[in-house]
């Protein structure tokens, strides 16, 4: 189901996670499109590369398969009321490389997930605790699945192909810190 990227840090990965039909590419690149216009006329800021994504039936489906994978991993967890479902995209390119820098999901997320929709060959996804950092080169279409603990970036592209990821995040009435711990009892 999945394989452990770093156990220390407590990354997961399934690849292949959700491979969308021909047509349900094209309805998600033009929900990418309209949620970046809607994003760019309702923002004083120009940030075009991390929006809000439109409901829809890919993403909210993608939403849920995250939540009923992370229920099979981690067992039985009470979502709390402070979830929210809103998936964002994360958009960047060798000639567009704004943003890259670490940050965490604590105070929205207790389980983070990044959704790589395009990925070029060579881009990766850098992640650090305390003094252990690790780099990682994800493929199209894999999910990574870690604590919103944890610091995290998107490295500085190496191509001028479109890199778009997703994020999605799951806050749980418990930390982080417990919900991981499970891992240690998993076989893998």
């Amino acid at each position: 189901m999945f394989t452990v990227v770093s156990k220390d840090l407590k990354i997961l990965s399934i690849k292949k996670f959700k491979t969308p039909s021909f047509i349900e590419r094209l309805s998600i690149n033009k929900i990418v499109k309209q949620s970046l216009s809607d994003h760019l006329q309702t923002t004083r800021q120009f940030t075009e590369y991390n929006f809000p994504l439109r409901s829809s039936k890919y993403f909210d489906s993608l939403y849920g398969d995250f939540i009923d994978t992370s229920f099979k991993i981690f067992g039985d967890l009470k979502v709390s009321g402070r979830n929210n479902r809103t998936c964002w995209c994360y958009r960047s390119s060798k000639d567009n490389p704004r943003g890259s820098v670490f940050h965490h999901h604590e105070h929205t997320a207790t389980i983070n997930a990044v959704y790589y929709l395009d990925i070029p060959k060579g881009d990766s996804i850098s992640f650090m605790k305390n003094h252990h950092s690790l780099t990682y080169y994800p493929e199209q279409y894999e999910i990574l699945i870690f604590p919103g603990t944890l610091l995290h970036r998107p490295d500085v592209p190496v191509s001028k192909k479109i890199r778009q990821s997703v994020n999605l995040e799951l806050k749980v009435d418990a930390s982080s810190h417990h919900v991981f711990k499970k891992l240690n009892e998993i076989r893998y």
